[in-house]
């Protein structure tokens, strides 16, 4: 009877242990990879560079300590057909000449960018550069496999003491993995595709998802200011009548609370749409040449925490362009009404740094709706 007491106990131990280490959580499988090439901090690093035929990025720190942040320039290299004036017709009786060889011109595209939270975390990868695989030194007719004899393409990854450079060959079969050639050890290693489509995409890929140099959750208050006038509304939560859908035919919803701008226990509307459109609104490009002083503002949002500290700003900028001059009129004819001036739009917050240039079709719908915000009395 003892004994069956014991493996019954025994037993019982196997089970909470086998339970708990089957629902114990399992540590998350590393993305890039557990072969160690480098590992340096952060601030140890001062620029990456991507070089192709085609395209030249460059990731660089800019500032010190707390307030370095990182920043893109992406250069692209186009070739297009030069274009050509068409030959006088011949004479009559004459074969038409032959056409003229294509002529090709090249076209580089600089734009500059604030690196976000895509190419944050990349940063810290690179510092810290892991593989999946390590192909050891590679030989001359391993490198053919591997297509590490004719690229151009290479990474640098520059810290203050030196840089770390790879060539970039082909894609392992069947994925986005490459293998990199170490140009200082001659060794092989596969990398993880994270580590380098981000850098080929350039700033599609690695400008910031927010705009807002902050966390938006932190945010209890918003005042805006436009024209002299400001108001601030907070952020509240407001009964949502049951059943208050856009479909009619559906099942009718509990009532429910949401988080909206307002004051009090009373939602501001017009305000809370207002400040839904600013946020929405997305650069086509950033112009670090722009001098943003030399901008009229439209609007300026300034968020602030449940004690009133600022955390950051939105400021909606615009300034006017001659329009583009009509043709000259004809001999005898009325000269045509000047043009009407281009109106360009820009937001300009923390993260961007510089004026961010936005469509003009979103950003001009946001002046007719501050007499919403502030009604006249």
């Amino acid at each position: 009877m003892k004994g069956v007491i014991v493996h019954g106990a025994l037993l019982a131990v196997m089970l909470v242990y086998g339970y708990l280490t089957w629902t114990k959580e399992k540590p998350a499988a590393t993305v890039t990879g557990d072969v160690v090439m480098w590992s340096r901090g952060e601030p140890e690093l001062k620029a990456i560079e991507l070089a192709a035929t085609d395209q030249t990025l460059r990731l660089e720190r800019r500032g010190e300590g707390a307030a370095a942040y990182w920043w893109g320039i992406d250069s692209r290299t186009t070739k297009k057909m030069k274009p050509v004036e068409p030959p006088p017709p011949p004479a009559p009786g004459e074969a038409p000449p032959p056409p003229p060889e294509p002529e090709w011109i090249t076209e580089t595209t600089v734009r500059e960018f604030p690196v976000g939270e895509p190419g944050e975390k990349l940063v810290k990868d690179l510092a810290r550069m892991r593989a999946i695989r390590s192909l050891g030194v590679v030989k001359d007719e391993a490198k053919k496999d591997y297509e590490l004899v004719d690229t151009t393409k290479t990474i640098a990854v520059v810290f203050g003491d030196g840089a770390k450079t790879l060539v970039i060959g082909g894609r392992v079969h069947g994925g986005s993995d490459r293998y990199v050639l170490d140009v200082d050890t001659g060794k092989g290693f596969v990398l993880a595709g994270t580590l380098i489509t981000p850098l080929e995409g350039g700033e599609g890929s690695l400008r910031p998802l927010d705009l807002r140099a902050f966390d938006p959750k932190a945010a209890m208050q918003v005042e805006i200011a436009a024209g002299g006038k400001t108001k601030t509304v907070h952020r509240i939560k407001v009964k949502q009548p049951a059943g208050d859908g856009a479909d009619p035919h559906a099942a009718a919803r509990p009532e429910q609370e949401v988080e909206t701008w307002g004051e009090g226990a009373t939602a501001d509307t017009a305000a809370a749409n207002f400040i839904d459109k600013v946020e929405k609104l997305r650069p086509t490009s950033f112009e670090a040449k722009l001098d943003a002083r030399a901008l009229t503002s439209v609007v300026t949002l300034t968020y602030r925490d449940g004690k009133g500290k600022a955390l950051g700003t939105m400021q909606v900028l615009k300034q006017e362009k001659p329009g583009e001059a009509p043709p000259p009129p004809a001999p005898g004819a009325e000269p045509p009404p000047p043009p009407a001036p281009v109106v360009e739009y820009y937001l300009l917050t923390e993260r961007t740094r510089v004026p961010a240039a936005v469509p003009r079709v979103a950003a001009e719908r946001i002046e007719p709706d501050i007499a919403t915000v502030f009604p006249a009395p």
